[in-house]
């Protein structure tokens, strides 16, 4: 069957065959929607043409391809090996940084395994840094914070009922940064991130009871809460223990040229037995910044 009717045959399964509607996205058109499953195939078999076929009878080329996990065409492209159409999608405008369900970019989804094609992938993904990479925060790069603080939760519904005990929203979350309390920079990240967050030094321990360990609590109003220590710190490429697999020591950038930066985020709601936390590398690999060799702990 030749190319250009194979790829009627599809644009017209996508037209006739609908698909679910997407409720969370009211920007998601019908014809998006209706076309999906032939952009999914066009990704899978590398078939540019139908894609191009695809976009001008109306799919979105930074719409979900995949709603049930969020999966764009980039991330579809990356988990089908399919450096060229990675290429082509991103001449048409594909977004690089766009989050599937699990909070990952496609660079994020690249095959653990080395294999021949690993290259012709990252060299298909690889983007030139904009303004938002340049920006600071204490002397960091913005998507190094993003990378540790992740996407922001959904804010708290004002009509429910206030929380209750020690581990729910009503307790305060105490933040400190490299051992002292936020700069006025870090404000509205950290109120997206910990809402009603206060600083570091205001918490102090209530010296428990006959019958629990102390725990934590504001120094001013004696609300309970939780101090949430957050280390960020850069490091020589040299330094960093990658335990996720072989990946990064593939894609490792010049160690002269290059910092990486060393986090941990640790949580606790008393000073005895009562916490734990994550922490790992952030380094640079091809125009982003990941996270690798990630670890967590209790306490």
């Amino acid at each position: 069957m030749k190319p250009t009717l194979l790829a009627l045959m599809m644009l017209s399964m996508g037209l006739l065959s609908g698909g679910a509607r997407d409720e969370t996205d009211y920007d998601i058109t019908s014809e998006h929607e209706a076309l999906r499953e032939a952009a999914k195939h066009a990704i899978a078999e590398g078939d540019i043409p139908l894609f191009d076929m695809l976009l001008k009878a109306g799919l979105q080329i930074n719409k979900p391809l995949d709603p049930n996990y969020k999966k764009y065409a980039l991330h579809l492209a990356v988990e089908g090996k399919q450096p060229d159409m990675i290429r082509h999608l991103r001449k048409l405008g594909a977004n690089p940084l766009l989050r599937n369900n699990a909070g990952n970019r496609p660079i994020d989804d690249l095959p653990q395994q080395l294999d021949g094609k690993l290259h012709d992938l990252v060299t298909a993904l690889t983007r030139e840094p904009t303004a938002y990479d340049k920006k600071l925060l204490m002397q960091i790069p913005l998507p190094v914070w993003h990378e540790i603080f992740g996407e922001p939760g959904a804010p708290p519904d004002p009509l429910a009922p206030p929380s209750e005990g020690m581990d729910g929203a009503g307790s305060v979350p105490f933040v400190s940064i490299n051992g002292g309390d936020p700069l006025p920079e870090m404000t509205p990240a950290l109120n997206a991130h910990y809402p009603g967050w206060r600083p570091g030094s205001r918490a102090e321990e209530d010296g428990g009871t006959a019958e629990r360990a102390p725990l934590y609590r504001d120094k001013q109003t004696h609300e309970p809460g939780r101090i949430i220590q957050i280390t960020l710190v850069p490091c020589p490429l040299a330094d960093v223990v990658d335990r996720s697999g072989s990946l990064f020591a593939a894609l490792k950038q010049d160690e002269g040229k290059a910092n990486a930066y060393q986090f941990k985020v640790r949580q606790a709601s008393g000073p005895i037995m009562a916490g734990g936390g994550w922490g790992g590398y952030v380094v640079p690999v091809a125009g982003y910044w990941m996270k690798v060799g990630t670890r967590g702990w209790d306490e």
